[in-house]
């Protein structure tokens, strides 16, 4: 039986890519298996990557996605990415083309994203969010700053081939890529389908791939250069002509001091005394981060009013507007996802919250007081960290934050624009569940910080869950951290998030900013092998384990 013609087409153009094709075919890859997952049409995704006369082995690292993955690789000899995607885009048989650049990875939900802006939403032709595949502060901030032009009312500001796609028919009508100019190549098909029909144009920031900054931080001033150059390139066709940045990695001892100090690649390494470094931030996260932890924004005064049940009323300190500015802009430029929610929307989120979670409606007092029940029981962190009871009877605990948590994530809540979406914390740690050992309940509390309404569920989920299992590890520091993270699977049984964990985590570090270090700061063995459990998914089981003293915690 003849198998049905491919839907999406992924174009990946590759010159002497061999350090990084095998991990942007990885990503394509799981993408295409996801998106066979939802949509349940096996043969509907085609990727095919053209090796444009690459003299570094990228053909000896294709053979084995070849041979194991079914990826269609064509050689393409005059040099030119323009010329690469366009035979590319001759082989493909897709309805919906996506080219990729090779030093870019795609998410995983990002294909079935695209088939969803094609095929529900109508739109022709799109380019995605860029974030950093490595380096440090420098190269955050330049895709931070690109991300923003691209809000631009402007044809070429649209124009982005890093990862784009578009419909077969628009590719025909507005393409071929320029094949005379080395920047811009893209601008007939992108600018010139946004001037023409800017209603079936989308930069859809739902999807974040993730781009190597290797060519400017390999330049010196690379980024200023760089800069120049595509300025230049919009003011004169000369400019387009020529790109002459064409280092992808550097000399084995000529490495500038910034790369060897961790900003290539993004993977955790081990220093000479034994403690984790993460690329681009160094230590100090590990230092900073724990201080940060401490600094309380809140203030919080039980009260008891008479004939009336306790409460405990909440509001922000003096400093807390003073920091939320400067910390969001850093968090957004690092990436993190989340931010910290001003005053009134805070108050707001926490009110809808409760409302959703609990079905109670919380009062506000005076002078930005919000009055929140107080419910019986103690602070998870605490609790995990007393000795007084046995490790099962603290399990419970953990356990039944779990089971909250995933509760709390299959709750959907109404938006603005009339449609729903899933919650999810934004800042799911052990210092902010409430758990009753009478009863067995826990309860998430403390809502001011809140994941970027943009991102996929699965990856707030799976940000939440993180949180927890990271600060699970800190807190439960006499339980082996495979009985931690047994628990917390067997409470938090949807399969999606820890997906979506394991993924970040192969791309580099998943814990490694001083926001994750406020959150919870394990030592370093700990987290080692919480991340190698991570990583392999063949936990041991509980009925093993033993808590410090030798007794069967399992």
């Amino acid at each position: 039986m003849k198998r049905p013609p491919p839907l999406i087409s992924v174009v990946i153009p590759a010159r002497n890519e061999a350090a990084l094709i095998a991990s942007t075919v990885g990503s394509v890859l799981r993408a295409r298996d996801r998106y066979r997952e939802v949509c349940c049409d096996g043969g509907a995704v085609e990727v095919i990557v053209v090796d444009n006369a690459s003299d570094d082995g990228t053909a000896d690292v294709l053979v084995r996605h070849t041979a194991e993955g079914g990826v269609l690789v064509a050689t393409c000899s005059p040099r030119g990415a323009a010329r690469a995607r366009n035979l590319g885009a001759r082989l493909a048989s897709g309805r919906m083309l996506v080219f990729l650049d090779a030093d870019t990875r795609l998410p995983p939900g990002a294909l079935v994203r695209i088939a969803e802006l094609v095929d529900e939403q109508g739109y022709e032709a799109g380019i995605t969010r860029l974030g950093a595949l490595d380096g440090g502060w420098r190269v955050r901030c330049w895709w931070a700053f690109w991300n923003a032009v691209r809000r631009l009312p402007l044809p070429r500001a649209k124009a982005m081939p890093a990862c784009m796609f578009c419909t077969r028919e628009a590719f025909d009508e507005f393409g071929p890529f320029d094949e005379r100019v080395a920047i811009g190549e893209e601008w007939p098909i992108l600018a010139g389908l946004y001037r023409t029909r800017p209603r079936r144009f989308v930069y859809d920031q739902a999807i974040t791939a993730l781009s190597s900054g290797r060519r400017m931080e390999l330049q010196h001033f690379g980024y200023t250069r760089t800069f120049a150059r595509y300025v230049w390139a919009v003011l004169s066709f000369r400019g387009r002509l020529d790109y002459p940045d064409h280092i992808r990695h550097a000399p084995r001892d000529s490495t500038p001091r910034r790369l060897k100090e961790g900003a290539l690649p993004t993977v955790p390494r081990t220093t000479a005394d034994g403690e984790r470094s993460w690329p681009g931030f160094g230590r100090w996260p590990a230092l900073l981060g724990p201080w940060l932890g401490k600094l309380r924004m809140h203030a919080i005064e039980p009260r008891q009013a008479p004939g009336r049940p306790p409460t405990i009323a909440k509001r922000r300190r003096w400093f807390g507007p003073l920091l939320i500015g400067p910390g969001n802009l850093y968090l957004r430029l690092q990436g993190s996802g989340v931010r910290v929610l001003p005053g009134a929307e805070w108050r707001a989120r926490e009110r809808a919250l409760h409302r959703a979670l609990h079905g109670i409606e919380l009062e506000t007092g005076p002078r930005g007081w919000l009055i929140l029940p107080r419910w019986p029981g103690v602070v998870l962190a605490d609790h995990a960290r007393s000795r007084l009871d046995p490790a099962p009877a603290r399990l419970r605990g953990l356990d039944a934050a779990g089971r909250a948590l995933r509760d709390l994530h299959r709750v959907e809540m109404p938006r603005a624009d009339g449609g729903c979406e899933r919650l999810s914390h934004g800042d799911a740690t052990l210092r902010n569940v409430l758990f009753d050992p009478g009863t067995g309940e826990a309860r998430w509390f403390d809502f001011d910080t809140a994941h970027d309404p943009g991102l996929a569920p699965a990856w707030r989920h799976g940000d939440d869950l993180r949180a927890l299992v990271y600060s699970a590890v800190e807190s439960f520091a006499d339980v082996p951290v495979a009985l931690l993270l047994l628990t917390v699977r067997d409470a938090y049984v949807d399969s999606g998030p820890w997906e979506q964990l394991r993924d970040r985590l192969a791309r580099g570090a998943l814990h490694r900013s001083p926001l994750h270090f406020a959150q919870a700061c394990p030592p370093d063995g700990r987290r080692r092998e919480l991340e190698s459990l991570l990583l392999r998914g063949d936990w041991p089981s509980g009925s093993l384990m033993e808590d410090a003293d030798g007794r069967s915690i399992g």
